[in-house]
């Protein structure tokens, strides 16, 4: 079996990893090759042949299946009539509701089309709109009309990519419902569903906790459903690596199984004649499995609980027919199934964090010596499963976060008792009254809070200091296979000679020095971050930031985009942020950085939180790079985006300019007042392509190389317009957009310009659209 996994898994991960080099011809050759091998060769390597073969096809045929689901062209960003099923739980909001749909009919134009994927839709209502309109539950078709597009979520370099997760959800396109119609409920949720089951003991929970800050902790532990909990609480969850015990996880499920066989092995004795044809120990196993199954289901059956109750099962089996197990066959089973059920699940970060940790604890307890006395064996095996774990996973969480809580291992050894012993159990006995017993499980409820308050005021006091959290950039392929070797060597058995070799293999992950520009050489970069503008410029030992960008959802661009960018490369202070003006879409994310990111000073063109006036004249030299601020000279009389702070950076004869939303106008002036200054070989083009900016007379006397264009997939002012990127192209300009090309990256010294490096190029995988 071991063999059998190992082969499996590696067969989806080279089709993951070699996708877009293959076609339908390469499996057929593939077909043909191992049916040749199996006549040709009698050797009993043929089985894992077959599933290293078998994990491969299943990998393509599973990927190719949703890729064929792509939204038709001709229905992108038009008003479609939808008829569609929840497939999991909504987010009713006082201002918005957003679901998954699977889609059973789509028409445009009285015409139906072929396109039966998961779309993610979102509904900004009116209040006389909601008030004819049920509640959105899981399973429900309802019927709607909405304006689609593909997914085409940003994408900026070094960060995690967002399409990549919605693919995992099998979402293949995104929109929202238009507010001029109103959606019709065609069938409800039916009653024996379990998701129906799951969102009513959601809402019966959030009514018993009405005002809880808790109460999305609390249900999460319950049903595996976050969306209650709050960004702050995420962090902090994330700066202490306890995410794993906050929704169900392995743990939980297995602490349930241990507790409920404990339970019947002393309930069941008593039973006198069913005792006797009915054995305890067989009756505590298939009570312990089914609660861990329920348990699993409860909690929408993720990949954790997947693998927690594959190895409960194989357990209870193995104890029924009286046969001892490996530890290794329980994982290499649990990892067998799982991907037999779903091989899309190596894309998530949950499917490694979960094997990864258990396969650490059992390589770390494997053949060593316990004290005998129980107290003192459960204290070493605790503290083992804990430095385990926290060496163990550190190489992952860098490659899918760019982060590693260093205090984990002290934080774990907080929450980790609290949470399994004290607060699980506590969460699930008030759940079991909440239908029957509602003041009862109210108090359950509230203990529960007082203790969560305990820990998170712990872990708050463990994430303020400023060692607590490792930032760097995802690992290497290299770094990540010398890290892998180092963690193995580290987790052998005490006496093992040469252990602090492993240590060594682990350097390059946390002691790589950040990459920085010579002197006199400028590292610029244009962010993805939808409609509205971030850059960042680098010189060998200041960064600047111009423009932070809009909100989306719950959270700014600069939390999503800039802050974890900036974390990956290493910069912890900002030297100046330059906000070109106040509007949403260019200085959001403001309130982000100040939080987040230590800054220097700040500078506008509007009055902002501790920042001081931009004004023309101004001008600095930063490792013999020079910066001008071009404009404005006064504030007076002039709109908002004419107030535009615009600054002109040079280093040689190669020079940038950045123009906020100028307009025509001010284009004008400026090529009266500075015809040699905004000279430039790049232009991040001003207003984002709109027709009231970049004039005929404007882009003559910039003359760039370069005219980089920060906009909106399909954004609704349908930026750049057609005409603006035309009479760029005309003086033999190439012009870059980030809706189509994703981040954008320059390296500029005082005699070249590098070429451009494009996100969706150097990032491009099988689920970019």
């Amino acid at each position: 079996m071991r063999l059998a996994s190992f082969t499996l898994l590696l067969g989806i991960l080279s089709c993951h990893l070699l996708f877009e080099f293959i076609t339908q011809w390469w499996i057929g050759i593939l077909l043909f090759t191992f049916t040749l091998i199996v006549w040709l060769i009698k050797s009993r390597y043929h089985l894992p042949l077959f599933w290293l073969i078998f994990g491969f096809i299943s990998m393509w045929w599973h990927i190719n299946s949703i890729l064929a689901q792509r939204l038709p062209t001709v229905l992108e960003n038009q008003s479609v009539e939808i008829v569609g099923k929840i497939v999991n739980f909504p987010r009713n909001e006082s201002k918005y509701r957003q679901a998954d749909f699977l889609v059973s009919r789509l028409s445009f134009d009285g015409k139906i089309y072929h396109f039966q994927g998961i779309i993610r839709l979102r509904w900004h209502f009116s209040p006389q709109a909601i008030a004819n309109t049920p509640e959105w539950n899981p399973q429900q078709t309802w019927q709607f009309t909405a304006r689609l597009h593909p997914v085409h979520e940003v994408l900026n370099f070094d960060i995690f990519d967002y399409s990549n997760f919605l693919f995992q959800q099998r979402i293949r396109a995104v929109g929202r419902i238009e507010r001029a119609t109103l959606p019709q409920l065609l069938t409800s949720a039916p009653h024996i569903h379990i998701d129906h089951w799951r969102y009513q003991l959601m809402l019966k929970i959030n009514e018993l906790l009405a005002g809880n800050a808790l109460r999305g902790i609390i249900i999460a532990l319950t049903l595996g459903e976050g969306q209650g909990i709050s960004p702050s609480h995420w962090q902090l969850f994330r700066d202490t690596g306890i995410m794993h015990l906050v929704v169900i996880s392995g743990s939980h499920i297995s602490l349930i199984a241990w507790f409920i066989f404990s339970l019947m092995s002393k309930i069941w004795r008593y039973t006198g004649q069913l005792a006797l044809w009915l054995p305890t120990p067989h009756i505590a196993a298939i009570a312990s499995l089914l609660a861990a199954l329920g348990y699993a289901l409860l909690a929408g059956f993720s990949v954790p609980t997947q693998r927690a109750v594959i190895m409960v099962a194989v357990v209870i089996i193995n104890k029924l027919l009286a046969r001892q197990t490996r530890t290794s066959d329980l994982i290499a089973t649990a990892l067998f199934l799982v991907l037999l059920y779903d091989p899309l699940a190596v894309l998530s970060s949950g499917f490694w964090l979960s094997f990864l940790a258990v396969a650490a604890i059992a390589w770390a307890l494997h053949g060593r010596a316990s004290p005998q006395r129980w107290l003192l064996k459960l204290n070493y095996h605790f503290f083992t499963t804990q430095y385990a774990v926290f060496i163990a996973l550190f190489p992952i969480l860098l490659l899918y976060y760019s982060t590693f809580p260093l205090n984990s291992f002290f934080a774990n050894f907080i929450a980790i008792p609290w949470f399994n012993l004290v607060i699980v159990p506590l969460v699930l006995i008030g759940v079991g009254l909440t239908t029957f017993l509602p003041t009862l499980a109210n108090y359950c409820f509230e203990f529960t809070t007082i203790i969560l308050h305990g820990c998170l005021s712990a872990l708050e006091w463990l994430a303020q200091n400023q060692w607590s959290v490792k930032t760097t950039a995802p690992p290497t392929l290299i770094t990540l296979t010398l890290a892998s070797l180092g963690i193995g060597i580290l987790l052998l058995p005490r006496g093992f000679p040469s252990r602090w070799l492993g240590g060594i293999l682990l350097f390059p992950l946390f002691f790589s020095p950040p990459i920085k520009p010579m002197r006199g050489e400028i590292w610029f970069t244009l962010f993805d971050i939808g409609q509205g503008l971030a850059a960042m410029i680098q010189t060998q030992n200041y960064t600047l930031i111009y423009d932070t960008g809009d909100k989306k959802g719950d959270s700014t661009m600069a939390e999503r985009v800039i802050i974890p960018y900036l974390q990956a490369q290493k910069i912890y202070q900002i030297d100046m942020l330059m906000i070109s003006h106040a509007d949403a879409d260019h200085s959001s994310g403001v309130d982000a950085l100040q939080k987040n990111v230590r800054i220097h000073q700040i500078m506008s063109s509007d009055t902002i939180k501790n920042s001081e006036l931009c004004r023309a004249g101004q001008r600095w030299t930063w490792d013999a790079v020079e910066f001008k601020v071009l404009h404005p000279e006064t504030i007076e009389n002039y709109s908002s985006n004419n107030r535009s702070c615009v600054l002109k950076i040079q280093t040689g004869e190669q020079g940038i300019l950045l123009a906020g939303d100028i307009e025509n106008v001010i284009e004008h002036r400026l090529t009266q007042h500075y015809p040699y200054d905004l000279q430039s070989e790049i232009l991040v083009v001003p207003h984002h392509g709109s027709k009231t900016s970049s004039s005929e007379p404007f882009v003559q006397v910039v003359e760039p190389q370069y005219a980089l264009i920060s906009s909106g997939y399909l954004n609704r002012f349908k930026h750049p317009k057609v005409e603006i990127v035309q009479r760029y192209q005309l003086y033999g300009t190439t012009v870059l957009n980030t809706a189509e090309t994703g981040a954008i990256s320059f390296k500029i010294s005082a005699q070249q310009i590098s070429a451009p490096r494009l996100a969706r190029v150097e990032r491009h995988r099988y689920w970019h659209d």
